[in-house]
């Protein structure tokens, strides 16, 4: 079983009410106990760490600056604010990697010398250096530590006289610098419960003035940062990440270091009516310390920024449902011959703490880059033309083909000599809800129980180990990993709410939020600019930034049955081929667009025997996503052609003209029901 980190005296808030972490059991059971009467708990952890993720509990004490830095941001910020965050962050990993071989003033004069010598412009001074590294650690290694904070600016010196000092000290050393250490909220409201104490019996010209609550988070950030280790996390982690580093990329726990990587799978699937859908995409995340595959995604799209999101959204989360909704897919389809049962668990999850990539464009993404140092996951780049600083994923690939791959039908096997007159085409019968059945049940009951001959021992009895030793760390709750993956447009918000391609979101959320800001404005006559996040994949559910509390609020799409799975490239080409019918009109009823998407799909199946090799590609595509979506599955009167597809989708658009061109010559229409307005998938 996975062990958590959940420190004694954390707290947990589910319910509507507040727990404290009293123990962990030798059974892996969590004690708490209520914060308002006291009553005990006993949950096992298992169910602590699925909740977390179901967005049921929150760690409201994670780590020891984070409770402040999560309520703000990152995207609320101005872009000069956010690049001379980035520029710091460059500064602060090189100090990070400098100080394991030597102290952390000669890493900082180290660093601060190389970049003089590279004849940089603006180099920041040894104490700025410091202070940037040390708020960086005590924030978690989140980038929202290193945010330019002007209204802190002022005096160096406290302005607290020796009385209060000696209260901080103590409050600090006795509710802080201890494994269950309390927030930074917590500390200022113990110091000032404290200081009121003190002048009850104190006379009028000796009252003690209570420190602001930003003189009490400076004092925190200027804690040593390796005392701030070993009180909460003990002298192995606090040498860990300050003692001396030997030579080589040795791991010594495991999510220490993830190396991910993408593979073009060595076989041809098939739709459900059996026309072949081409070779997928696999992305792959495996840990370097257990070789345990932790997460991995399968698509028929090239690869880009939302396969790796997705990757890391299931190598970051427990398994369990995962498990169940890829078995519920499979068993969804007829005239299954596959065992769908799985054995074994996957108990892979957790925040990882270096991400190793190569140079492909997509993992230079800046919001990848942006949200992963929200996350506090750093990354690793290979030196070109060095595939063995990720040899450990890429070796998997090779096992994964030798043992999987190549022995199912239709596979393409790695070249042609090895494929010889095997016809890939003619016996290809697997759909992707079968290939991600046989791929989860190798990771699972296969490989991660088969002895491996680099590690010595079963990746899952070494991950087992190595969780015991040094348990993983969990993400606060759902919503930072759904809302800090998506990618970021600014829209008008009004009393419609906010209008993104065209579709209209609303919620009460953000109509009051639009009420608040509109305060004070009514006689300037616009309405309030706002950022908004979206899922490039999925147009039902946006978030709406609240830029005063910087957080982010849901917002549905008003058309919920046409936004359902579908994916911005397609609402785009459903919204030209509308407009092209109704002479250029941007309103348009969900009915309209709903045919409309039963139509082009129809239409993209049509196409994918075209012989223009653009038009193919686009039809396929399209078809996939639709599929994949599992909205629009007529697919009895699919055309019975088949058409071979190894070679990757590219990323294209539909012409509007080449489909009004098509349905004039045909005179044809879509052959499906017209769907009504509601609440069910289109």
């Amino acid at each position: 079983m996975t062990r958590i980190h959940l420190p004694e005296g954390s707290r947990l808030a589910f319910q509507g009410a507040q727990y404290k972490v009293v123990t962990l059991t030798e059974n892996q059971d969590v004690h708490l106990s209520s914060l308002d009467t006291g009553e005990p708990l006993l949950i096992p952890s298992k169910e602590i760490a699925q909740a977390v993720f179901d967005g049921e509990v929150e760690i409201l004490s994670a780590s020891p600056d984070y409770a402040h830095h999560q309520l703000v941001s990152f995207d609320s910020f101005s872009d000069q604010e956010r690049a001379e965050a980035r520029a710091r962050l460059e500064f602060v990993r090189h100090v990070d990697k400098a100080s394991g071989a030597s102290n952390l003033n000669q890493a900082v004069r180290c660093v601060i010398r190389r970049y003089d010598q590279d004849g940089y412009d603006e180099l920041p001074s040894k104490r700025t250096l410091m202070r940037w590294y040390k708020s960086w650690i005590l924030g978690g290694k989140d980038i929202r530590a290193l945010l330019p904070r002007n209204c802190f600016k002022g005096p160096r010196q406290r302005r607290f006289d020796n009385r209060v000092e000696s209260i901080v000290w103590q409050i600090v050393h006795e509710r802080y610098l201890k494994p269950e250490y309390s927030t930074g909220t917590e500390i200022y409201r113990a110091i000032c419960r404290r200081i009121k104490k003190e002048n009850q019996t104190a006379s009028v010209g000796m009252k003690l003035k209570a420190p602001s609550r930003r003189t009490i988070y400076r004092y925190l950030s200027e804690l040593d940062p390796y005392e701030v280790l070993l009180a909460h996390h003990g002298q192995q982690v606090a040498d860990q990440k300050f003692g001396p580093v030997g030579s080589g990329v040795g791991t010594d726990y495991p999510l220490e270091r993830v190396e991910i990587d993408h593979h073009l799978i060595d076989l041809l699937v098939v739709y459900p009516n059996g026309d072949v859908m081409g070779r997928v995409w696999l992305t792959l995340a495996i840990d370097s310390y257990s070789r345990m595959v932790v997460g991995f995604d399968i698509s028929p799209e090239p690869p880009s920024y939302r396969s790796i999101m997705r990757c890391l959204r299931n190598a970051i989360a427990p398994k369990d449902k995962f498990i169940q909704s890829v078995v519920d897919e499979f068993k969804a389809q007829s005239g299954n011959e596959i065992e769908a049962d799985i054995e074994n668990e996957w108990p892979c999850f957790g925040l990882i703490v270096v991400l190793v990539v190569d140079n492909g464009l997509e993992f230079h993404s800046q919001n990848l880059l942006d949200a992963l140092s929200q996350l506090g996951i750093s990354i690793e780049y290979n030196p070109k033309r060095t595939p063995r600083y990720k040899g450990k994923v890429e070796r998997f690939f090779q096992t994964l083909n030798s043992k999987l791959i190549h022995t199912l039908d239709g596979t393409t096997f790695s070249n042609t000599q090895q494929r010889g007159d095997y016809a890939s085409e003619k016996n290809a019968k697997l759909t992707i809800q079968d290939l991600m059945l046989l791929v989860t049940k190798f990771v699972v009951d296969e490989y991660s129980n088969t002895y491996h001959e680099g590690i010595k021992d079963c990746p899952i009895h070494r991950w087992t180990k190595g969780t015991e030793k040094h348990p993983v760390r969990l993400l606060s709750n759902l919503e930072d990993l759904s809302v800090l993956t998506s990618c970021v447009e600014t829209c008008t918000l009004s009393r419609i709410g906010v209008r993104l391609f065209n579709l209209q979101f609303q919620s009460e959320a953000i109509q009051l939020l639009y009420r608040r800001l509109m305060t004070g404005r009514m006689n300037l006559g616009r309405n309030p600019k706002v950022r908004v996040k979206y899922d490039p994949e999925n147009l039902l559910l946006v978030y709406v930034e609240d830029a005063q509390n910087r957080i982010f609020l849901p917002a549905s799409c008003v058309y919920a049955s046409y936004a359902d799975g579908l994916s911005v490239w397609r609402h785009k080409l459903i919204s030209r081929v509308v407009s092209n019918e109704t002479n250029g009109a941007r309103k348009h009823s969900e009915e309209k667009l709903l045919n409309a998407r039963v139509t082009t799909f129809e239409l993209a199946q049509q196409l994918k025997t075209s012989k223009r090799k653009t038009r193919r590609n686009k039809a396929h595509r399209y078809v996939r996503e639709e599929v994949i979506a599992e909205v629009v599955t007529n697919f009895e009167n699919a055309s019975e052609d088949k058409q071979r597809e190894d070679i990757p989708v590219q990323e294209f658009d539909f012409s509007s003209d080449e489909i009004a061109a098509e349905i004039e010559k045909s005179h044809w229409k879509s052959t499906s029901p017209s769907r009504g307005t509601g609440g069910d998938n289109a």
